[in-house]
């Protein structure tokens, strides 16, 4: 059953692509929370109609990218904790952070079975990318990609079961940081969302997670984009220092809260008939 999330204060970064009942270009807007400015450079295009996901309620609309289009925008990271920051830039030593997205690979010339072409989210160093998360070029997997590291020149892991690439996917990412190195963890979620027996977000619910050790890595920008005829939806996009707040406001269903305060009820009454 559906459950619905509103703003909330602990989520660092957010954006729903919440910018009116038409399309038009993304460049320009600047809604969601975080953000140092508004989205700029290239053509990708904010549409109507959310990314759904099994157990959530979506808002706002979604970005659509452009083949071998880019669009930036930087975090405010001024309004961000200094201990949360190193040299001004997410990614201290000792801290954790969090990231979700919904996505789906798209274009006229798109073929799920071949998947040329790539499209994601990738987190900036400035002006040095450091981390892309979505579909690699000539892959049929959702992956993420750590650049400028390993033989190639970069450290990648994909996703170890087939899902179809044109659907709608959740994608979580969790990155832990510590002196020298930082460990990944990355989900994709297909049918569900990790909530409690009560309707609340619960990190425990999670499938295991498929992890990589990567080079130290800081960022204070992000790049929505994709290549090679391939093109990407991507919607509610949240980062926190914490799993709880990727959903944040998240509540039960009225039927799963009326369960809840039967309960309650119920226990009351039974205390009550021990002190008769």
């Amino acid at each position: 059953m559906p459950v619905s999330f509103d703003a909330h204060a602990a989520v660092l970064v957010s954006e729903q692509f919440s910018y009116g009942g038409s399309s038009g270009t993304l460049a320009g807007n600047d809604g969601g929370h975080g953000w140092d400015g508004a989205w700029s450079g290239g053509n990708t295009l904010y549409q109507t109609g959310s990314l759904t996901h099994p157990d959530l309620t979506v808002a706002g609309g979604r970005a659509q990218t452009i083949s071998d289009q880019s669009t930036f925008r930087d975090i405010d990271t001024a309004s961000i904790a200094p201990s949360l920051l190193d040299g001004g830039k997410l990614g201290v030593n000792g801290s954790t952070l969090w990231l979700r997205m919904n996505l789906r690979m798209e274009g006229t010339n798109f073929d799920r079975t071949t998947a040329p072409g790539w499209g994601g989210l990738s987190l900036f160093d400035g002006g040095s990318e450091r981390l892309f998360m979505g579909k690699r070029n000539n892959s049929t997997r959702w992956g993420v990609e750590r650049s400028g590291q390993g033989p190639t020149g970069n450290l990648s892991m994909t996703q170890p079961a087939q899902a179809w690439i044109d659907l709608n996917i959740m994608m979580i990412v969790r990155v832990d940081y510590s002196a020298g190195s930082e460990s990944l963890s990355a989900w994709w979620l297909t049918n569900s969302v990790p909530l409690d027996i009560n309707g609340f977000p619960d990190e425990s619910q999670l499938p295991t997670a498929n992890t990589m050790t990567i080079n130290d890595m800081r960022f204070d920008r992000v790049r929505i984009s994709s290549g090679n005829d391939a093109e990407l939806s991507m919607d509610e996009f949240f980062m926190a220092t914490d799993f709880n707040d990727l959903f944040p406001g998240v509540v039960p269903e009225p039927g799963t809260m009326s369960l809840l305060l039967a309960g309650v009820v119920v226990l009351r009454r039974l205390r009550l008939k021990k002190l008769v």
